[in-house]
């Protein structure tokens, strides 16, 4: 993994990648039923989080149609693992180390979930993207769907 071999370029340009990895593909695309078209998918490796062990090598995935969810996909070993995690009432916040930048996910108010995501250092820039778009999503009004007004107008007593 490029710990050592790599400075953090926190100041240059980041664009985060489309395209998951090719053993990763057939895992999101198992978890993927309504066919949703990723937003971005940055590799990572997971860290303590519930439902999802850690030290697992994977990716961090965001789909455009939803944008308050967040799924991790991985393999361990043989075996597939992928877990959504729903960001309402979450906060995110980027923690840099020596060795990697952690991003970590976890409950506004109160004990709760707590899921951690670490990256190389040399990536500080795209988790700090990763961050800030994850605020601002969460910051965003949800989208309320509105009823029909022919369903209202039809419900009265005849």
């Amino acid at each position: 993994w490029r710990k050592l071999n790599e400075p953090a370029f926190f100041h240059r340009e980041a664009t985060l990648p489309l395209n998951l990895p090719a053993k990763l593909a057939p895992v999101f695309t198992k978890q993927n039923l309504l066919g949703e078209t990723i937003a971005w998918a940055v590799p990572c490796v997971s860290g303590r989080g519930r439902r999802i062990a850690p030290n697992i090598f994977g990716a961090l995935v965001a789909t455009n149609e939803e944008p308050r969810k967040l799924t991790f996909v991985g393999r361990k070993g043989s075996k597939p693992v992928a877990q959504t995690i729903e960001l309402d009432g979450m906060t995110i916040a980027r923690e840099p180390k020596f060795l990697s930048e952690n991003l970590v996910i976890f409950q506004a108010e109160g004990r709760g979930q707590k899921y951690s995501f670490i990256f190389p250092r040399s990536r500080a820039a795209e988790v700090e993207r990763i961050g800030n778009y994850l605020r601002r999503i969460l910051r965003s009004p949800v989208a309320t769907e509105t009823p029909l007004q022919g369903a209202t107008a039809t419900s009265g007593v005849t």
